[in-house]
């Protein structure tokens, strides 16, 4: 369905889903630009469930890994 509607549509969409966004004013050395984001009904983010995520002063790691089918 989410692929069949149109961009207003879409967006209206995706907003119903978070509250509030925030984002760095400046560009981090880290490349990170969320702060924090808020949503309207809970998620499920690490081991916990929790309605808001925050990235401010969290240090975190991200991983990123390349994986291929060897034939035999």
């Amino acid at each position: 369905m989410y692929d069949e509607i149109e961009g207003v549509e879409k967006k209206e969409f995706l907003n119903s889903f978070v509250e509030q966004v925030d984002i760095y004013e400046q560009e981090q050395p880290d490349g990170k630009f969320l702060k924090h984001i808020k949503f309207h009904f809970p998620v499920y983010f690490g081991d916990r469930e929790t309605q808001e995520l925050c990235w401010v002063n969290e240090s975190t790691v991200e991983t990123v890994c390349l994986l291929s089918k060897k034939d035999r």
